[in-house]
C-alpha cells in the first residue's frame, strides 16, 4: 500500500455545507487535475468518516490523458477501487465536476463506465 493511503486519525468535523448533510457515514471527495501544457495527471482522493472522525487519504500522479474530463473520471475510478480496498462499502462520492456526475446519473454513460470499471 502506498504511503499516500494509509489511516491518517480523527479529526474535527468539518464546517462546510454539503449535499445530503443528514448521511452520517463515509463522505469521500475526489478531484483530478489536468494541465494541456503538463504530461502529468494529479489524481487525489479525501475520505472522512462523519461518526469516527476517521480519515483515509490518497494522491497519485500518472500520464495525462486526452481530456480533464477523463482525469475526472480517473480520480473517482481510483478512489472507488481504494475504498474497496479498505472494505468501505457505503460511500458517498464527492466531486467538483458536473459532467462527471452527468455521466453517473445518465445510463448511456453509466453502462459505459461499468465497462470501464471491469478494465
Amino acid at each position: 500500500m502506498a504511503l499516500a493511503q494509509t489511516r491518517q486519525g480523527a479529526v474535527g468535523l468539518p464546517s462546510a455545507d454539503t449535499v445530503n448533510s443528514g448521511f452520517r457515514g463515509d463522505r469521500c471527495q475526489v478531484d483530478g487535475a489536468w494541465k494541456e501544457t503538463d504530461p502529468r495527471a494529479g489524481l487525489g482522493w479525501y475520505n472522512y468518516n462523519m461518526e469516527t472522525g476517521e480519515v483515509f487519504l490518497g494522491t497519485c500522479n500518472l500520464w495525462r490523458g486526452v481530456s480533464s474530463l477523463q482525469t475526472e473520471v480517473e480520480a473517482l475510478l481510483w478512489a472507488m477501487q481504494c475504498m474497496l480496498r479498505h472494505n468501505k462499502l457505503v460511500m458517498v462520492f464527492e466531486t467538483d465536476c458536473s459532467d462527471v456526475v452527468q455521466m453517473v446519473l445518465n445510463q448511456r454513460s453509466g453502462q459505459f463506465l461499468r465497462y470501464y470499471w471491469k478494465k
